[in-house]
């Protein structure tokens, strides 16, 4: 996959964005199901984005989780086909899971 995104070229995925909407899951839980509006940029393309996700309060850590599907084919990626006549989906899944982290 590394040849297919030329991350020698194009080392990193960035998205810059704004949450639209933070709704609490439950009164008892510390999780907030968010949406967030703005600009991915990959392989060199940028495009107007909205990501669905999860954001949860751990031991005083901010969690946010997302799964969301893109198409190669957006940000001029061609996809690879492992051998002539089996070609690769043009629509991938983007799995996150990460923590915030204050920083001074």
């Amino acid at each position: 996959m590394q040849q297919v995104l030329e991350t020698g070229k194009w080392p990193f995925a960035i998205f810059e964005g704004t949450p639209l909407s933070i709704v609490k899951t439950d009164s008892t839980v510390t999780s907030y199901r968010v949406v967030t509006k703005g600009k991915m940029s990959l392989h060199g393309v940028q495009k107007d984005i909205e990501i669905p996700g999860l954001l949860t309060v751990e031991n005083g850590k901010i969690r946010i989780k997302s799964s969301f599907r893109v198409k190669l084919s957006d940000f001029q990626i061609k996809a690879p086909s492992l051998v002539a006549f089996v070609k690769v989906n043009d629509d991938i899944t983007i799995d996150l899971d990460f923590y915030l982290k204050n920083v001074k």
